[in-house]
């Protein structure tokens, strides 16, 4: 039998030792490693299998996730540009000007098409209202990576103009330079135009408080001046001191604060204009006859914010209808018969108590006639011809005899 044997000689006995090698029993560890190696090789392909399908199925739901979420992000920013679209006027434009991209506001307000603008510049758009300088400012602030904002009038394709507030956002590459610009514009037009009608009225405003002969002033609720024009200044601020948040009381005597006070609260309460007549102390020490009107100042919702005054000085006035009445009573009472017409219309404006009783009408029915239709001998183109030259020629005075007519049919002869 051939075996797989060890001889070890032993010279000193002579002898020999052989050993027969049991091929099993040296195969055993290798086979119960290579029994482990495999064990742990199987675990391993076993454990790696699992977390294989573990991670690729983290990572599919990962994906899965991220599309959802992209889909999501997708619709948002659809949702966001429909938004933007719908509100704003939105263009863009290349690294040398050139527009690239409008939405559908940007054509309408310019009135050119997306073919028409495609590939052209801003300047298609220019209005002239701008200077040089104002789009060197512009183009040198994005150009630099700066955002821009202003106010821009440009030109409609059919020749008019509109208003437009801009944000010019310059996106920039890796290089911090930029690569094209986002314009995203408001129209301003109707706002603009609504602001420069109320500069334009303020200035009207101001032109009337200033240039009136009244007095004018509006005080706020709680009392204190919110405007004053000139002449209220001239009549109870001559040193012009500043009157705009002062009150009442700075200005006038306790005796008239008191007077004032009634009359703002019945304004307040009754919600209307109140008139008098009044007698108005000026800082001149001179008491004036005037006409004093009161009204609510309300705002746009109709509420009451304030009281205005309006002092109209008719001192002089109310002197010359007395020096009238004097007048009057003076005509009245003379012998004399008087009568005073205009001479277009031919109509009598005043007749004393002689010519009244002269002629027997009273003295309405004689305001509601001419003075020829009390002449029977003057038709109304000779009595015009004969006064003509007191209207148009040197004549100061004109004297002639004539027949009046009594109201029943009687003729008086007169020298007129």
């Amino acid at each position: 039998e051939e075996v797989l044997a060890a001889h070890e000689p032993i010279k000193e006995l002579g002898l020999g030792i052989v050993a027969k090698i049991d091929l099993a029993e040296i195969r055993a560890p290798y086979l119960k490693a290579a029994l482990i190696v495999i064990g742990f090789g199987l675990l391993i392909i076993f454990f790696g299998s699992l977390l294989f399908f573990r991670i690729s199925s983290l990572i599919a739901t990962q994906i899965i996730k991220g599309e959802e979420t992209l889909a999501a992000t997708t619709s948002e920013l659809e949702f966001q540009k429909l938004a933007l679209d719908e509100h704003a006027i939105v263009s863009i434009t290349d690294v040398d000007g050139n527009i690239t991209y409008v939405n559908d506001r940007f054509c309408a307000i310019s009135g050119h098409t997306r073919d028409e603008l495609i590939g052209q510049n801003h300047r298609i758009l220019k209005s002239g209202e701008h200077d040089q300088a104002f789009y060197q400012d512009l183009w040198q602030t994005i150009t630099s990576g700066k955002t821009w904002e202003g106010e821009i009038k440009n030109q409609k394709k059919n020749g008019d103009y509109y208003w437009v507030r801009a944000t010019i956002v310059p996106f920039l590459d890796e290089q911090g330079t930029p690569f094209q610009y986002v314009a995203i514009r408001t129209d301003e037009t109707e706002r603009l135009e609504t602001v420069t009608k109320l500069a334009e009225s303020q200035i009207m405003i101001s032109a009337v408080l200033e240039n009136s002969p009244s007095a004018i002033s509006v005080k706020g609720l709680d009392g204190l001046y919110l405007i004053v024009n000139k002449v209220w200044n001239d009549w109870f601020n001559p040193t012009h001191k500043e009157a705009v948040g002062k009150a009442v009381g700075d200005f006038f005597e306790p005796a008239h604060v008191s007077g004032i006070d009634a009359q703002d609260t019945e304004v307040l309460e009754s919600g209307n204009a109140v008139s008098t007549e009044t007698q108005t102390p000026h800082s001149d020490g001179t008491i004036r006859t005037s006409i004093l009107q009161k009204f609510p100042v309300r705002d746009a919702n109709n509420k009451i914010f304030g009281i205005g005054s309006m002092n109209t000085d008719i001192s002089d006035r109310v002197r010359a209808e007395k020096e009238v009445t004097q007048f009057r009573t003076t005509l009245d009472h003379t012998q004399d018969c008087i009568f005073m017409f205009w001479p277009d219309p031919l109509r009598f404006f005043y007749v004393n108590q002689g010519g009244m009783t002269q002629v027997g009408y009273t003295q309405d029915e004689l305001y509601k006639m001419a003075p020829f239709q009390i002449k029977p001998e003057f038709t109304e183109a000779e009595f015009r011809n004969m006064i003509q030259g007191l209207m148009e020629g040197p004549e100061h005075a004109t004297t002639f005899e004539t027949i009046h007519q009594h109201k029943n049919g009687n003729q008086v002869p007169v020298e007129i």
